[in-house]
């Protein structure tokens, strides 16, 4: 007699460890689901084998073969489409159309006596037998009732308690005649129970039901999963074990070939470890299994899990009731809770904690000391860390959900007394009002309230929090470099970023999932603040000379870059009597995100349209409305520190004696600068926290940075590329001359940059060295480390957020710059080596 398996199913409730895995091909005790099927069919003289895939078919036809390593004889038919579970039986129909055959699902474990079901199906003469049993939770599977002699007489699928009128319930295995394909129309999608069972009951056809005794459990989910290794180990159904048993008082072991156990290892109850394994001293493993190729480290806990092949388990890792894929790495003391999943090629770092229930698919990487509240599926990585060095910016709606958010939004607000306020605001792109949306959730629930800005630049909510007096707040956008990541902006009650303290504190908060839940009456509410637009533009207006900018009647070009400025600052430039030709002047959510090649491109545009339209200069806004980009009269372009030197000049011209405030990794030839126009630089690290700090405690007057920030600290501390555009205008008014002959003007001097790879690891190592370099000379560095060479300045800043070392150099020659840069990197990939 024949038999059927069907193992086309993707295991979609197996997820995630059947991504890369069909789920008949799943191991229970280190064998796949399938071979233990096989193994079922051999016992009871079915043979004679047709596989139905669909798939990743090649993964089961690779491992099984004809089947005769096996005792048996397999025949596969791989389906290019999904015709359910009858419909696909129809592929094999000449194969099995000359006697009676048994169909069985891929992905059931069971001892039943297929014999006697063959047997009573023959007796009956039936056209199909279900295989029954009695289950103690029929509503999960679709119940089927029956006549004395066993005869089906009804069936019903999804039934509520109130129609449970039996506990039988269909296996998923089925004896048939091969009369049966004339109720089965051929290779279309038709399913056994919804379809073929119905309309054998309508023409009064031979189903019946046999009730079969023993074990029987459908592998269709994460938790019957764990149920069936549980009950084998338990002993409560017998199963073909790989390996050579070790019975011993207190403990029943299975161990494979190749094996090295050390004799203080703690092996309690029921454990199966498969082939090359090896568990050091004092590691303790209780009711698990263990696959091929593992490597379990001293103190290394696992209890009542399931590994499978080729993982490394490192030093006093603690693994509880957990399913383990295949080929992770768990370094040190990490934890992983009760029901986690890990699936394949996942890092876990040391001293991670992996919560309870949370699934990470596969190639998933999670740092060192994280806590993962919450499955990893589509992100590559679960950081330590929530912030960087510009907020949080992480893939929209993949990373950064809606759960998320709310989290976020719990978090932050429970650093806050209830009661306080947060100003919120937010860019036009969908993706960040589903946010906003979100963590608002999140800040009520925490007994906040929420003042709403809706659509505002992040400069001018900024602005307005002092008038609304504020606890905090915070701003999302769309990422101007990525078009797949979202950034969130915070803010405290000064519109300065958030301090690292700050950071923390709501990183704790997040990822210990400590947040306050306010009681029903408690809830935050949210506002709608009035005239915060008006506040904004009076304080603007009486920051800037009017007078100045309307008596030059400027003729200027600016390419809005579809900002949110757009609804604001056209009418703020109308009252100054410019004449302005707008560029990329509308909203379009798809073109918030520029990249490089495209940025350059558009600048280019903007210089030519300057050429072309004689204007005065051109500017180019940001698209979160906090930069500007120059171009002078005569179409060149100012970036970098070409633009930083021209506006520094410009402020001076104007303010003689001020004090001005730049990142350390500037040209120092703002310093030459600065002193032939009677000013002053003090220098500040690169964070934007830093630079606003300057301005904030008036250290400062005026704040550049080389990528087109500025802050004048009498407006506010932060930047605002309406503000910079504006006070621009107005300098280059009392300047009186075209912005082309200052820029002539400027002193030259040669930087370049380059960067290095540091691992993450080795960077402490490698700034000790670098420090080592200086003789600990190093009392009056700002931030990374600075080396003065023959007349040169070279200066190495560890990235905050990528693993990498970036070197400045600036030297007199640009052979002499080229030397140095080479000379400093050899160094960094000198000292990476020797860790």
């Amino acid at each position: 007699m024949k038999a059927v398996i069907l193992a086309g199913g993707f295991g979609t409730r197996l997820r995630p460890l059947t991504s890369n895995t069909p789920k008949p091909m799943a191991p229970v005790m280190n064998t796949p689901m399938l071979e233990h099927i096989i193994n079922l069919l051999k016992k009871h003289n079915l043979t004679d084998i047709t596989m139905m895939l669909y798939f990743q078919p090649e993964v089961i036809t690779g491992y099984f073969g004809d089947g005769a390593d096996f005792g048996v004889k397999i025949n596969y038919l791989v389906s290019d489409r999904d015709l359910g579970t009858a419909g696909c039986i129809t592929m094999a129909k000449e194969h099995l159309q000359d006697d009676q055959f048994l169909v069985i699902s891929g992905d059931v474990f069971t001892n039943f006596n297929l014999t006697e079901a063959v047997g009573f199906h023959k007796k009956n003469q039936a056209v199909g037998t279900i295989v029954l049993t009695k289950a103690t939770d029929p509503l999960r599977y679709g119940i089927v009732i029956t006549e004395k002699d066993g005869r089906v007489k009804k069936l019903l699928e999804k039934p509520s308690w109130g129609e449970v009128f039996s506990d039988t319930i269909n296996t998923g295995i089925y004896v048939f005649s091969p009369d049966v394909f004339k109720y089965i129309p051929a290779e279309t999608d038709y399913d056994f129970s919804k379809q073929l069972f119905p309309d054998l009951l309508d023409k009064k056809q031979k189903l019946y039901g046999f009730t079969g005794e023993g074990y029987w459990k459908d592998i269709g989910t994460l938790a019957e999963y764990r149920s069936v290794h549980e009950d084998i180990l338990n002993g409560d159904i017998e199963c073909d074990i790989k390996g050579e048993r070790k019975g011993k008082i207190g403990r029943d072991v299975w161990t494979g070939k190749d094996c090295r156990i050390s004799p203080k290892a703690r092996l309690k109850d029921s454990v199966v470890i498969g082939n090359n394994v090896t568990i050091e001293e004092g590691a303790e493993i209780s009711n698990s299994v263990i696959g091929d190729n593992c490597y379990i480290d001293s103190g290394a806990k696992i209890v009542r899990s399931i590994l499978w092949k080729d993982n490394v388990i490192e030093k006093e890792v603690d693994i509880k009731e957990a399913v383990v894929g295949n080929s992770n790495k768990i370094r040190w003391r990490a934890y992983i809770g009760v029901g986690a999943v890990i699936s394949d090629n996942c890092f876990i770092g040391k001293e991670s904690i992996i919560k309870p229930e949370v699934k990470l698919w596969p190639k998933k990487t999670v740092d060192d000391f994280s806590v993962v509240s919450s499955s990893l599926i589509y992100g590559e990585r679960w950081s330590n860390r929530l912030f960087d060095i510009y907020g949080i910016t992480s893939m929209a709606n993949t990373e950064l959900t809606p759960e998320i958010g709310a989290k976020i939004g719990a978090a932050y607000a429970s650093t806050m007394k209830k009661g306080s306020y947060i100003l919120i605001s937010r860019d036009y792109h969908r993706t960040s009002f589903m946010l906003e949306r979100a963590i608002m959730s999140g800040i009520l629930s925490a007994g906040v309230n929420i003042h709403d800005f809706r659509i505002a630049p992040i400069s001018v909510t900024k602005y307005v929090a002092k008038s609304l007096k504020v606890t905090g707040g915070l701003h999302i956008r769309k990422s101007p470099y990525d078009e797949k990541m979202i950034d969130i902006k915070f803010f405290d009650a000064d519109g300065l970023d958030i301090s690292l303290g700050q950071e923390k504190s709501i990183e704790n908060s997040f990822f210990r999932e400590e947040y306050r839940r306010a009681d029903s009456e408690s809830v935050g509410t949210i506002a709608y603040p009035p005239r915060a637009l008006e506040y904004y533009r009076d304080g603007f207006m009486n920051c800037v000379d009017t007078d100045r900018i309307k008596k030059r009647r400027f003729r200027i070009i600016i390419d809005y870059s579809y900002s949110a400025a757009l609804n604001i600052f056209p009418s703020i430039l109308g009252e100054l009597n410019c004449e302005v030709i707008a560029l990329n002047a509308y909203n379009d959510e798809k073109k918030l995100t520029r990249k490089q090649e495209k940025f350059q491109e558009d600048l280019e545009k903007l210089a030519g349209m300057v050429r072309t339209l004689k204007a005065d200069a051109g500017v180019m806004i940001d698209a979160g409305a906090q930069k500007i980009f120059l171009v002078d009269d005569g179409g060149t372009v100012l970036q970098d520190d070409d633009g930083l030197m021209v506006m520094t000049a410009l402020f001076l011209a104007k303010n003689r004696g001020g004090v001005i405030a730049v990142p350390v990794n500037v040209t120092e030839a703002v310093e030459s600068l600065a002193k032939g126009l009677g000013g002053s630089v003090m220098r500040v690290g690169t964070s934007y926290r830093a630079m606003m700090t300057a301005a904030n405690s008036k250290k400062a007057n005026f704040v550049a940075e080389e990528k087109g920030g500025y802050i004048f600290a009498d407006f506010m501390p932060a930047f605002d590329s309406m503000m910079s555009t504006a006070k621009f205008l107005e300098f280059l008014a009392d300047y009186g001359k075209p912005l082309s002959t200052m820029v002539a003007s400027m002193p030259k001097y040669i930087k370049i940059s380059d960067s290095v790879p540091v691992p993450w690891d080795k960077r402490g190592f490698v700034m000790g060295e670098l420090v080592a370099l200086k003789d600990n000379k190093i009392d009056e560095e700002i931030e990374g480390i600075q080396f003065r060479d023959e007349g040169s300045r070279v200066l190495l800043i560890p990235d905050n957020d990528r693993p990498v070392f970036h070197i400045y150099v600036e030297a007199k020659t640009k052979q002499a710059a080229k030397a140095l840069l080479e000379k400093y990197k050899k160094f960094l990939h000198k000292f990476v080596e020797k860790v």
